[in-house]
């Protein structure tokens, strides 16, 4: 087992065995770490940058693509609907490199936490299927989110083939979090490149059998499998060098105390893709809003995810007051980078070109999608500094919080959505982005007001100085 592995199988606090909240975690004992400096920051959150950087780019080809094909209104249109639906119904999956992070410490709990998200998920893979083959998917993308029966259509058929890499999602999150563990990400960030370019094979050969938006919906989850198969490769090597068993294994109420408030964290973040496009679906141009927000919204997921590596950046490097220093600092120059990045992309003569060549849509596509990409800047910040603190709360195992959040986020976004009843011509894409941005801007206040009332200093701090 690795020096990095053994940080994170700390014993058992007093709190912890008292049934009190988890404590702050701490450096084992007689251990000293070296001082954690900007570039140590840095090499563990660049790779991982071209690592999400790339997972998004593959759903703007997908976008770019579908909007390629004949009816690309309506295809688009059915892939943004089944694509929000898995988002919300696989979100257990999405946490799981976060709960191998804090618990992998042998090869027992390797199988145990795959386990735990296999059970997890059982349930959301029947659902899927369910939406994608009754008549309760028409009811559901049809009758509440008032998509045409055309894009009902696309949407049922693309959701079943989505449906298929649940399994092996669970798998892949605990081989990046052993990868992680390691300090290795840069192994991460070449699974996602060979991820980009399955891709473009997948999406090559699939309009031979099958069409519409299924061709996305397909083309998604063979990629996510050849990923799958790389990164549970690359891990094996770390896989092997955990013991066999350390007579501690971590149990399913250990796994679910710590993980479901990020079920419910994640949910809201992917469920509010879902309440958007209810209200969007209540506008003038229902189809056209639907269109238009699914790929905005993947636009801005493709330019600004890197900064959700700020989670598992502070997750894994901050274990004292020091290194959260040198992360903050990091995670503020990141953020501003980004900011600029996305301002200067839509609010110059940038936005034509790269809307209606690279990414292929139709001129009334682009001039409605603009409004809301105009604005998206101000959803980067809130996005980076609500990352940066689920990181540095997971880091605790104190996890309710990230609960709390979530509820605070959802009012907000059925408050912005709210405007549609009101205004139904109103552009859907620039209420859409207001939502989300609204959502990550409660998110930030919520999780930095626990962080801070928890204490700067003292005996009650969450990461305490070296020296004291």
């Amino acid at each position: 087992m690795t020096s990095t592995s053994s940080e994170h199988a700390a014993a058992t606090s007093p709190a912890e065995a008292s049934g009190g909240e988890p404590a702050p975690p701490a450096e084992p004992a007689g251990a000293a770490r070296p001082h954690l400096g900007a570039w140590d920051v840095a090499k563990f959150f660049l790779p991982l940058v071209l690592n999400t950087e790339m997972q998004q780019i593959s759903h703007g080809i997908i976008y770019g693509f579908l909007a390629r094909l004949p009816r690309p209104k309506l295809i688009l249109a059915g892939y943004s609907v089944a694509f929000a639906s898995n988002q919300v119904l696989n979100t257990p999956n999405w946490t799981s490199p976060f709960t191998a992070l804090s618990f992998v410490s042998d090869k027992r709990s390797v199988f145990r936490v795959v386990r735990f998200y296999w059970m997890v998920i059982a349930l959301p893979f029947l659902a899927m299927n369910i939406l994608a083959w009754t008549p309760l998917g028409d009811w559901v993308y049809g009758g509440l989110m008032g998509a045409s029966r055309e894009v009902v259509a696309e949407a049922k058929l693309c959701t079943f083939f989505i449906a298929l890499v649940m399994p092996f999602i669970s798998i892949r999150g605990v081989s990046q979090a052993l990868i992680m563990l390691n300090r290795r990400t840069a192994l991460v960030g070449i699974g996602t490149v060979i991820r980009l370019s399955s891709l473009a094979g997948w999406l090559a050969a699939l309009p031979l059998v099958l069409h519409g938006a299924a061709v996305g919906g397909a083309a998604l989850t063979l990629c996510l499998i050849t990923e799958t198969f790389f990164t549970s490769l690359m891990a094996r090597p770390f896989y092997r060098e955990l013991p066999p068993d350390l007579g501690q294994p971590v149990t399913a109420r250990e796994l679910w105390r710590f993980t479901w408030p990020l079920m419910i964290n994640q949910s809201t973040e992917n469920g509010t893709l879902v309440i958007v496009n209810f209200f969007l679906g209540r506008l003038h141009a229902p189809d056209l809003a639907l269109a238009a927000f699914g790929v905005a919204n993947g636009l801005v997921r493709m330019l600004i995810s890197p900064l959700r590596n700020l989670i598992q950046t502070a997750q894994t490097l901050v274990r004292s007051r020091e290194d959260f220093q040198a992360v903050l600092r990091f995670s503020n120059g990141a953020i501003l980078a980004f900011v600029a990045g996305l301002f200067l992309l839509f609010n110059t003569p940038l936005a034509a070109p790269f809307l209606q060549g690279m990414m292929g849509l139709t001129a009334e596509l682009a001039a409605y999608t603009l409004p809301g990409l105009q604005i998206a800047f101000v959803v980067t910040v809130f996005w980076g500094y609500s990352s940066l603190c689920r990181g540095l709360i997971a880091a605790t195992k104190n996890t309710r919080s990230l609960a709390t959040s979530a509820g605070s986020r959802m009012l907000a976004v059925l408050a912005v959505g709210a405007i549609t009843l009101v205004y139904p011509g109103v552009n859907g894409t620039l209420v859409g982005v207001i939502a989300i941005t609204s959502a990550f801007a409660i998110e930030a206040v919520v999780l930095s007001r626990r962080l801070i009332s928890r204490h700067a200093s003292g005996d009650e701090a969450i990461f305490r100085s070296r020296a004291g």
